[in-house]
């Protein structure tokens, strides 16, 4: 007995061996078609390497959609759950570069097809009347009104069918799709039928959130008429909601969604923070910051932080610069990249040119406090690339290209430990300097990204997911890069 658990050793190791062997022929093969500029067929590698991981990850079929590989996304499909397949179909139609007219209404009547096979279950839990309202809105956005207007119908009718079960997850899907979306897709005949639907859910709680969304939508189309039928439901839903702390959220969810309503008088409220907005929008700047300033945080949030974001966010929407830049001046440094790149965009926009250019030196001063900074962060990273990309497209170029380099450089002050946030860093300066014809450049991060995503240690916790989700990364990136005109 004893050699023959000699030769499964010898079987065992062989196997090793092998399969080391071919991981690591995968990874020159990758990376000399990456140098050779072959990005189709790198990224067809890399996603095979992703659904070595999961085959059953969407994430794969949408991403090679985007890189326009839409036979490999079709076949990744093809091995997702069922459950996925709706969902997965329809992010290929809307992120495909390539597809014919014929071949998306193909997809999308298979995307129908497996949605409504969602509703044999018997707990689907809303996914097959959010499925249908993405294909109504998609069709919406591409003027096919008669068939939104039959799906639509059909998501509310599965909504509706929920609630005889006590399940209100169906219109609530419906509503935060209907927030999220571009308003060029929500139509008023939408939110009419919606709203016909909705008062008659008997959970107080998702009403009220559901008419919620509605306000902010209807907003958005400067539907005034609509907005108040919405305000009212979500007034009446709120008055019977019991819990205290989820009564004060609707309140102020409510609020900040009648705000979006172009010249809306926010009245006197109960909540702290739609106070702060209604003394700021007043004019009572200071007022409004000595409020949030007062604010606590937690483990989990900064209620300052998050006052501060609504409020200038608010500011500028509003084209609201002198309060934009009060608060601007007052922010947290982890922000004042960001902020000041936001405030200088809008001065453009609104043609204050020579106050853009100043805020966009606070913003470059900002950015040369990392080019000396020993701890850097992916949020550091991510806000570098868009100044340098925002100066970019400004007429700022010697300032953005310098705001690249700075980015590049900081990858290095990453953690060794926080290899994902490395990746994925890296990934985000590869493509700014790709699409700005730094091919050399773009290059050399690229090839060390996918060595790091490639040896990435799976044992730790979610490992293999987070390994996944870097390669999906990378094989989506280099799948757009096209032949540029090189800077180098």
């Amino acid at each position: 007995m004893r050699w023959v658990y000699k030769s499964f050793q010898i079987i065992c190791c062989w196997i090793l061996l092998q399969s080391s062997a071919l991981a690591e022929s995968a990874v020159l093969e990758v990376d000399g078609l990456m140098a050779a500029n072959q990005w189709r067929e790198a990224a067809k590698i890399v996603f095979l390497e992703a659904k070595r991981i999961n085959p059953h990850d969407s994430r794969i079929a949408i991403a090679q959609a985007k890189a326009g590989l839409i036979d490999d996304a079709l076949e990744s499909v093809n091995e997702l759950y069922p459950d996925a397949r709706s969902s997965a179909l329809l992010s290929i139609v809307r992120n495909s570069p390539i597809l014919s007219f014929q071949k998306e209404q193909q997809l999308l009547q298979q995307a129908l097809y497996w949605g409504r096979r969602n509703s044999d279950k018997p707990y689907t839990d809303g996914f097959k009347s959010g499925e249908l309202a993405s294909i109504a809105l998609y069709y919406s956005a591409k003027g096919m009104e008669d068939k939104a207007k039959l799906t639509f119908a059909e998501a509310i009718n599965d909504a509706q069918s929920g609630l005889m079960a006590d399940d209100s997850s169906g219109f609530r899907r419906i509503t935060d799709l209907l927030r999220k979306a571009p308003v060029k897709q929500v139509k008023s005949w939408m939110l009419s039928d919606i709203y016909n639907a909705l008062i008659h859910d008997t959970d107080s709680l998702n009403r009220a959130f559901g008419c919620i969304d509605m306000v902010a939508v209807s907003a958005r189309l400067k539907n005034r008429g609509l907005m108040n039928k919405f305000t009212d439901c979500a007034n009446s839903a709120i008055r019977q909601i019991e819990h205290a702390r989820l009564k004060n959220r609707a309140i102020e969810a409510l609020g900040l969604s009648q705000i979006e309503m172009k010249g809306f008088v926010l009245p006197p409220s109960t909540s702290p923070i739609l106070e702060a907005i209604r003394h700021v929008r007043s004019g009572q700047i200071e007022k409004s910051y000595e409020m949030i300033s007062g604010f606590g945080e937690n483990l989990y949030v900064s209620h300052k932080s998050y006052a501060y974001g609504l409020i200038f966010d608010d500011a500028i929407k509003r084209g609201d610069l002198h309060t934009a830049q009060y608060f601007a001046q007052r922010g947290d440094d982890d922000t004042q990249i960001s902020i000041w790149q936001r405030l200088a965009e809008k001065q453009f926009e609104l043609k204050s040119q020579s106050a853009a250019v100043k805020s966009y030196t606070k913003a470059l001063t900002a950015a040369k406090t990392l080019n000396v900074a020993t701890d850097v962060n992916l949020f550091n990273i991510h806000s570098l690339v868009r100044l340098g990309q925002s100066l970019i497209q400004h007429g700022m170029k010697e300032e953005g290209y310098k705001t690249l380099t700075i980015a590049r450089s900081s990858i290095d002050k990453i953690s060794p430990m926080n290899m994902e946030d490395r990746v994925l860093a890296s990934i985000a300066v590869s493509d700014a300097f790709w699409h700005n014809g730094w091919k050399r450049g773009a290059n050399d991060l690229i090839r060390q990204a996918y060595f790091d995503a490639h040896s990435y240690d799976t044992t730790q916790p979610f490992g293999e997911m987070r390994k996944l989700d870097l390669l999906v990364s990378i094989g989506e990136s280099i799948g757009g890069y096209t032949t540029l005109k090189s800077n180098d």
